[in-house]
């Protein structure tokens, strides 16, 4: 706190309550995040027939988190895994269906 004396403002600073310590995730950590956040992708599309719902194991989850690991962004790039490699696998067995 002495340190952002130097360079925030009084005001500034008594607006601050407290203080939020932050831990980066570990990959155990991350793999967990991950298959809640698939489970909740493909929760969410066993309604559709169309779907075919992959199965991932813990295998295949380590995998995943190993190519996106980077411990300064956290869980960020999980969504985003999801979106960019996921979703399209997905959609194009939808496509191919048809």
């Amino acid at each position: 706190m002495e340190e952002l004396k130097n360079y925030l403002s009084p005001e500034l600073i008594n607006r601050i309550d407290y203080k939020i310590v932050f831990r980066h995730l570990s990959k155990l950590m991350l793999t967990n995040i991950m298959k809640i956040k698939l489970n909740e992708y493909l929760a969410a599309r066993k309604d559709q027939p169309e779907v075919k719902i992959p199965k991932y194991t813990n295998k295949n989850i380590e995998e995943m988190i190993d190519k996106i690991y980077d411990p300064q962004y956290g869980a960020r790039p999980i969504e985003r895994y999801i979106q960019d490699v996921i979703e399209p696998e997905i959609i194009k067995h939808i496509l191919q269906k048809k």
